[in-house]
């Protein structure tokens, strides 16, 4: 079987976990030739980018989708938590797209494939996969909703727009979808958590259609268990300290919720003699300048090694997100032996057992949250927490374990026994 997946970059979140996939079903299938397409990056191996003319299609077409929602967009929001697909490559005729006897789609806005596009992809009869990384297959435009239900009818008097109303744009580009999704019986959706399945199965958009709920894989090989005490060396950290990690890659996203994050800790700072911060990313001087407790920022880190280090160099990792499908750095965290402490919210509590492997906090509860932290921090026997924590990733998202289910989704879509 032929696999082609499309994703707009190989950066960013959903694009970690296609190229974990491919990575996974080549390692752990013979069955499967993995090839991907971007939109701008490749590596020389499987991961492919547009040349010549689409190319420069879709540069121009990044631009385009940009400069044609600004008319519309609500300024109070971040410019691309809302996507038109307006514009984009036509790569139908793509050699790629021709050999493939799959396309799955993971990640595709930003200029890379409109909803045209995905259209004449549908019309050459192939089987479509579409990956839930996010809200947008089933919305009429945004990739998180926050507490809007106008998904589960037909859109329209959308909060993302400035001026909201019964036929605005998300109206459109939600009955764009619904013509597609109707037209066509070879596509398949794959909801990445039992949250997306769901909402999923709720919306309007997709109540209807095949719904497959598959996890995201990890390579329990790279993230996992090493010795806590000379990674705490290598960082100038005490082995005596309690240890927390927070990745603050878009810490001024509302939706990351990072202001909730600094409500908790600032309840912990009577522990501020042995609890310390890590904290990766950027945009995080609010923490730095406005908590007594000792933080440690690295910064941006890219290298996967590095970033095993500092999972296994903390103590709890803290996710306090509003909104999240599967977020990669649970999965990270919990791989490498890292109990977890996050909201009840999106997939974070199929992620982390409650008690069991972390802490699941009542939803944007900032005492809880701070609760849960000590809870872990404190408990009796941390070392169980730990082998929980790795235990449920080796039974539920390891590379093996996910490639099987991917290769049998596969070949059911192709009607191969």
């Amino acid at each position: 079987m032929k696999v082609l997946m499309l994703c707009s970059s190989k950066s960013g979140g959903a694009a970690t976990a296609a190229i974990r996939l491919g990575n996974a079903l080549q390692l752990h299938s013979n069955k499967v030739t993995i090839d991907m397409l971007t939109r701008k990056d490749e590596d020389g191996k499987w991961i492919h980018s547009l040349q010549g003319f689409q190319k420069q299609k879709s540069e121009a077409s990044f631009w385009a989708e940009a400069l044609a929602f600004e008319p519309f967009r609500n300024k109070k929001n971040k410019r691309f938590s809302f996507s038109t697909a307006q514009f984009g490559v036509d790569i139908s005729t793509h050699p790629l797209v021709q050999a493939a006897d799959i396309i799955h789609i993971h990640w595709i806005n930003q200029g890379f494939l409109s909803l045209g596009a995905i259209e004449k992809l549908a019309k050459l009869g192939k089987p479509i996969l579409f990956s839930l990384h996010d809200m947008w297959s089933f919305t009429g435009g945004c990739h998180y909703t926050s507490t809007c239900t106008n998904y589960l009818q037909s859109c329209g008097n959308c909060f993302w727009l400035k001026s909201p109303k019964p036929n605005d744009i998300s109206n459109k580009i939600w009955k764009k979808k619904q013509h597609i999704y109707t037209q066509y019986n070879n596509l398949h959706f794959i909801p990445l958590s039992q949250w997306m399945e769901r909402c999923a199965k709720q919306s309007s958009l997709l109540q209807n259609q095949p719904l497959h709920q598959i996890g995201n894989p990890i390579d329990s090989s790279i993230f996992q268990p090493l010795e806590k005490p000379t990674l705490r060396q290598k960082l100038g950290i005490g082995a005596d300290k309690k240890l927390l990690l927070f990745v603050a890659m878009n810490a001024n996203d509302t939706r990351k919720g990072f202001a909730l994050l600094v409500d908790s800790i600032r309840q912990l700072e009577h522990k501020k003699d042995t609890y310390e911060i890590l904290v990766i990313g950027k945009n995080s001087t609010e923490m730095s300048q406005s908590l007594a407790l000792s933080i440690h920022p690295l910064g941006m880190i890219r290298d996967t090694q590095k970033m095993v280090e500092i999972y296994n160099a903390a103590d709890v990792f803290i996710i306090p997100s509003l909104e999240d499908n599967l977020p990669n750095t649970v999965v990270e965290s919990l791989a490498c032996g890292t109990p977890c402490v996050g909201f009840d919210t999106g997939g974070i509590p199929e992620m982390i057992d409650h008690q069991k492997n972390g802490y699941v906090a009542k939803f944007k509860d900032t005492t809880d949250l701070a609760k849960g932290i000590d809870w872990v921090l404190q408990h009796s026997d941390y070392t169980t927490l730990e082998a929980n924590a790795r235990q449920k990733v080796m039974t539920t998202y390891d590379a093996p374990v996910i490639a099987k289910k991917y290769v049998n989704l596969y070949k059911k879509c192709l009607n191969i026994n």
